[in-house]
């Protein structure tokens, strides 16, 4: 996964126009704000960053969206995960400029446990995803759709929209639906998901002889452009479980 500098800039711009050790400015989960540590230094010096600082600060305090609960991330299903690949989903079909199956996002590359109750700003969103993949779409034959899916459930479940199913006792999906129907072998299905996972990340070694969708955009704005887009219809985000990951 590629993480992004975004939130270093500021700091590069600095260290690039002189040789004075100092500690490059951060984004705190905790404060949601952008700090630095230019105490002491020259005053032309912290003139120098404090622009940029700024409106940094002031961008990843901007509220995107607000909360109506704590969202979780969990196995095998969550309302945070469902709710990312739900948007994922939408959004593929947006970018990709055709009729997307499923959407799904790997547990690990979701990188905040909670979304907390309240505002959610554009900093929380950079915290929840801060890796720059990107959204590509792949079409998979029968088998490799069901390959995907028993990885998907030997890894416990993992975030996914467009489809339901059932992990077995010996870790393999079983009672696989696709949008509403029950898994064809025989079919073709357009499968969302990051180039990470599409470049064989995540033991996904089968996806990478297969060629690649590319929409260039990044999961992160993808997350960002949701939740606009919810906050636009005068909605809030709440909790969606729906049981379409279950274990036996």
């Amino acid at each position: 996964m590629r993480k992004s500098g975004y939130i270093y800039i500021a700091a590069l711009l600095l260290l690039a126009s002189c040789t004075t050790r100092m500690t490059p400015v951060q984004y705190s989960a905790a404060e949601r704000r952008m700090t630095d540590s230019l105490k002491g230094f020259d005053p032309r010096m912290a003139a120098t960053i404090k622009p940029y600082r700024d409106s940094m600060e002031a961008e990843m305090n901007q509220v995107l969206v607000v909360s109506d609960t704590v969202l979780t991330k969990q196995m095998p299903e969550s309302d945070l995960g469902n709710l990312l690949s739900e948007i994922l989903l939408q959004k593929a079909e947006k970018y990709g400029k055709r009729h997307v199956d499923v959407a799904m996002i790997n547990f690990g590359g979701i990188r905040l446990p909670q979304l907390p109750k309240g505002n959610v700003t554009r900093g929380q969103a950079f915290e929840l995803m801060p890796f720059d993949n990107l959204l590509v779409l792949l079409e998979l034959n029968g088998d490799l759709t069901q390959q995907l899916f028993d990885r998907m459930a030997g890894a416990g479940g993992v975030p996914l929209a467009g489809a339901r199913y059932v992990i077995s006792k010996d870790k393999k999906a079983i009672s696989i639906t696709i949008q509403g129907k029950p898994f064809d072998p025989s079919k073709k299905y357009v499968i969302a998901l990051s180039d990470y996972l599409a470049n064989g990340g995540e033991k996904l070694d089968m996806l990478k002889p297969i060629p690649q969708i590319e929409t260039g955009v990044l999961l992160r704005d993808i997350f960002i452009e949701g939740f606009k887009d919810i906050n636009a219809r005068g909605e809030h985000l709440k909790s969606i479980k729906d049981g379409r990951v279950t274990a036996e």
